[in-house]
């Protein structure tokens, strides 16, 4: 596995302004961000951009670590547009950095839209939205098997208390609460989803779980929302 401050430093160097970090590193930076605790001392042992070849190539040409850059062919499954293995000392195998076109289950131009941007190591790095990083992280257990790791498990139960702190933290800032209805209605119709039921029903991780109960307490959201619509969430939910 990947050591975390070792992840921070290539993924500063390997980011560009337009890739957006994913995955398990995705999680990782977010659990460190928000001070979610988690039950692995790793979670991944490589790094996940959406991104293009040209991407992948900027950053190999500016890296200054041993690495091997492999640009993806026709001949190669999709979604990886290229792959960079990069020699890092202490490691006995090359850490692999994928550029990817796509995220099972989610909507590209949506992640580059509501990506977070931050700043690691003096580099911009855009972050996927913690609401998405919920719903990819269930895709993955939902539909590819090598997935269900003790890591894998772990990633997801981690990207709904994702969630759930971001809820948290935005009613914390006193947004509006058309924007924490939004929110807690993004998570409720996933909930309905059959991943989701997946994830409940195979691994007993509750996607719900991501509304956090102060959310809910009377006055936080409109009155008709906990008479009709909460009532409704839960019902599809358990389907």
């Amino acid at each position: 596995m990947l050591r975390p401050q070792d992840a921070a430093g290539l993924i500063a160097q390997t980011c560009t302004e337009s890739t957006v970090l994913v995955g398990g590193q995705a999680v990782a930076f977010w659990i460190a961000y928000f001070g979610v605790r988690s039950r692995l001392a790793a979670l991944t042992k490589d790094i996940d951009f959406l991104g293009t070849r040209n991407d992948a190539k900027r950053a190999a040409a500016r890296l200054a670590l041993p690495h091997q850059l492999k640009l993806a062919t026709f001949d190669d499954a999709p979604p990886n547009t290229a792959v960079l293995s990069v020699r890092l000392e202490g490691y006995p195998e090359p850490v692999m950095i994928d550029y990817l076109s796509g995220v099972l289950g989610l909507d590209s131009k949506d992640i580059v839209r509501s990506a977070v941007s931050v700043e690691v190591d003096k580099a911009r790095l855009g972050v996927v939205h913690p609401l998405l990083l919920l719903q990819a992280k269930v895709w993955n257990l939902y539909r590819i098997p090598a997935k269900r790791t003790p890591e894998g498990i772990e990633q997801t139960r981690l990207a709904i208390e994702i969630a759930a702190a971001f809820i948290e933290s935005r009613m914390a800032a006193r947004a509006a609460p058309r924007e924490l209805l939004k929110a807690v209605e993004t998570v409720g119709r996933f909930a309905a989803t059959a991943p989701a039921r997946y994830a409940r029903e195979q691994h007993a991780l509750e996607c719900l779980k991501a509304v956090p109960p102060p959310v809910l307490k009377k006055g936080v959201l409109p009155a008709a929302f906990h008479q009709e619509r909460w009532p409704r969430i839960l019902a599809a939910a358990r389907g």
